[in-house]
């Protein structure tokens, strides 16, 4: 009776070894499936037009990386293009420009959003074919200093 006892201890203790062994294997296997996989971020190479601007899409792009004009969908239902430049806005450089600045943000709608409105364009750059709303909205923002959170 005490054999058979210790068969079955050393049978259990093979079967999770075994069993460990196999789900170790597979996990390792998966980790670096997973690690090796991994596709790295090319630059894109988006179109040209007739301008010698890029255009096309700024989903899943770098910041430095985005094409001339980027596909957008207007307040009209239209799709076009923006200038990144226009979308990305300038910069305050002087006092006089941010006070500006902070004016213009002052300026919200009846909801608190901040609207700023720029041209969507056809492909070409040139044709104007309607607007785009880039809006943000005010009443998410935190303006308590950050010591408080701190």
């Amino acid at each position: 009776m005490n054999i058979i006892k210790k068969q079955i201890k050393n049978l259990l203790l093979i079967s999770t070894l075994v069993v460990g062994i196999i789900i170790g294997t597979q996990i390792m296997a998966f980790a670096s499936f997973k690690l090796t996989n991994v596709p790295e971020y090319e630059k894109p190479d988006f179109p040209k037009n007739e301008m010698g601007l890029t255009y096309g899409s700024a989903a899943f792009v770098d910041f430095d990386d985005m094409p001339d004009l980027i596909r957008a969908l207007g307040t009209n239902g239209k799709e076009g293009y923006i200038y990144a430049v226009d979308w990305n806005g300038d910069e305050p450089n002087t006092i006089e420009e941010v006070v500006i600045y902070m004016d213009n943000i002052r300026n919200l709608n009846e909801k608190g959003i901040f609207v700023r409105v720029i041209p969507l364009y056809a492909v070409d750059g040139v044709t104007v074919i309607g607007e785009y709303e880039i809006s943000v909205d005010i009443n998410n923002f935190r303006t308590e200093p950050l010591e408080k959170y701190n």
